[in-house]
């Protein structure tokens, strides 16, 4: 099939510093972005549930009741505005429902985006220089991920930002596993890795490379572990900010299977943290691609299927 709209992986990663240190958005972001106290409602779909994650995890740190849910979502709650803001997160503003959502419900409400913004509300938008031509998100997340980064623990420089990249990469470079023939990923995770696991999993399942099963790391003790017992050769993605002897059991009781320790802490926060582990997902997710003969920002896919998927407006 012929790629029109999307660039190849050498081309994204490559472009990826540049575009997240060169974006730019207005001063007054910050201010409005900080502003919101009490509760909050996010509205957000694909790869921009990954800022909604992150975005949740920031104001939940502030002591703020929030609830991410996709478009849909909101016309089957019996009461939306009940909450004090509500958040809409998408960067070309097309997703099927956002009109009605934006227009209808009766509280405060922030539109974060990187289009125009046309609708009676307030609004973040920021801009990427040198447009991202990509099937997978990368800075169209982590740019919205910065500024919130920059809202809720305060400035990053460009050499932070750039240690952050350079250490994913140097990291998965060292990584001396094939994923060529895993046809399962399994992913254990929690409250403190929210935002990373959803990274991972929605490139590797927008891609097409695996089949993503996230276990809670609790619940994984419930049965299913089980899930790897039957699956043995399948790898195992451990995630995780926060040292405890929880932590230590699982991998000693792992011991027999492949896993891959992404739990260690590298930054002093954890929104640091998991705008780090953000960008490891993503580097890993190319090593899974690369290993898989995958183009991650330039996969295959059934033209017929995604574009009349995605381009559809009516009730869902």
């Amino acid at each position: 099939m012929e790629h029109i709209f999307t660039e190849t992986y050498q081309v994204n990663f490559d472009k990826l510093e540049s575009r997240i240190l060169n974006a730019k958005y207005l001063e007054n972001s910050i201010d409005k972005i900080r502003g919101l106290n009490g509760s909050t409602l996010i509205v957000c779909t694909g790869g921009s549930k990954v800022v909604g994650n992150y975005f949740k995890l920031c104001l939940e740190l502030h002591g703020n009741f929030v609830s991410v849910i996709e478009p849909r979502d909101y016309f089957y709650m019996s009461n939306p505005n009940s909450y004090d803001n509500l958040v809409v997160i998408s960067h070309s503003l097309r997703s099927n429902g956002l009109d009605s959502i934006i227009n209808s419900f009766g509280n405060n409400k922030l539109v974060f985006t990187g289009s125009d913004c046309n609708y009676d509300c307030d609004f973040v938008k920021y801009e990427i220089i040198d447009r991202e031509k990509s099937f997978i998100s990368l800075a169209t997340t982590l740019v919205p991920m910065k500024i919130l980064l920059e809202s809720f623990y305060g400035e990053c420089s460009d050499l932070l930002i750039k240690d952050m990249l350079d250490n994913a990469k140097s990291l998965v470079q060292s990584i001396d596993y094939d994923f060529g023939g895993s046809q399962i990923i399994q992913v254990l995770s929690g409250y403190d890795s929210l935002v990373s696991q959803s990274a991972l999993e929605s490139s590797l399942i927008e891609t097409g490379a695996s089949s993503v099963v996230i276990h809670d790391k609790g619940s994984f003790c419930h049965g299913r572990s089980n899930l790897l017992y039957r699956y043995s050769d399948s790898p195992v993605i451990f995630l995780g900010s926060v040292f405890s002897d929880f932590n230590d059991l699982l991998k000693s009781v792992l011991c027999d299977y492949k896993v891959l320790d992404f739990s260690s802490i590298k930054y002093d926060s954890l929104y640091l943290e998991e705008y780090y582990k953000v960008v490891l997902m993503y580097y890993l997710s190319l090593k899974i691609c690369l290993d898989k003969n995958i183009d991650m920002t330039m996969p295959d896919y059934d033209e017929r299927v995604v574009k009349k998927l995605y381009s559809y407006k009516g009730g869902m």
